[in-house]
């Protein structure tokens, strides 16, 4: 992705959450620091999550480890496209799901964003693939990853601004 695409507004985390099914944090800017909702936010080490309300000074993110969000995601050794979610158990764990049975998934490999959407660029880091299995009977790969971020750590973030959305949203209602 080009960073010409993209601003970066720096964020501090002010509350979270990691223990509950809706976890959530609240970062120290809102709208009038052009924070919107369906922004990005990541950390240092990958993706942290979505914004889903904002206030004239602050907003509330849902991050990776809640059960209701679900990220496009990619496995960056062989490009194949999955779907990234939070079972709703370890705060450090997520589940890759979707991967076809014909392809061959490691442990190790790095799990990143796919760039499908215009909430998050391609190849953001979300974690790192630590268990696969493959269930005879099912036509799809479930393997665990590790978290990138250490949620319990996270002080500051970046809410991601795509200068292009309304490019993508043309697109999208013009498939209607």
């Amino acid at each position: 992705y080009s960073h010409l695409d993209w601003d970066f507004v720096p964020a501090k985390v002010i509350g979270l959450t990691i223990n509950k099914q809706h976890n959530y944090l609240i970062i120290n800017k809102g709208k009038r620091d052009s924070i919107e909702v369906d922004m990005g936010v990541i950390g240092a080490d990958g993706v942290v999550g979505i914004v889903s309300a904002t206030s004239e000074k602050y907003s509330l993110v849902v991050p990776l480890i809640h059960t209701r969000i679900s990220i496009s995601s990619r496995i960056k050794r062989n490009g194949q496209i999955g779907g990234t979610m939070w079972k709703g158990r370890d705060y450090t764990k997520l589940e890759l799901t979707h991967i076809a049975r014909h392809i061959t998934v490691e442990e190790g490999d790095s799990v990143v964003t796919s760039g499908l959407t215009s909430v998050f660029p391609e190849g953001l880091l979300i974690g790192t693939i630590q268990h696969t299995e493959l269930n005879p009977s099912a036509d799809y790969h479930s393997a665990t990853i590790e978290i990138g971020v250490d949620y319990r750590a996270l002080k500051y973030v970046q809410v991601l601004h795509n200068k292009n959305k309304e490019y993508y949203k043309n697109i999208y209602d013009g498939m209607d």
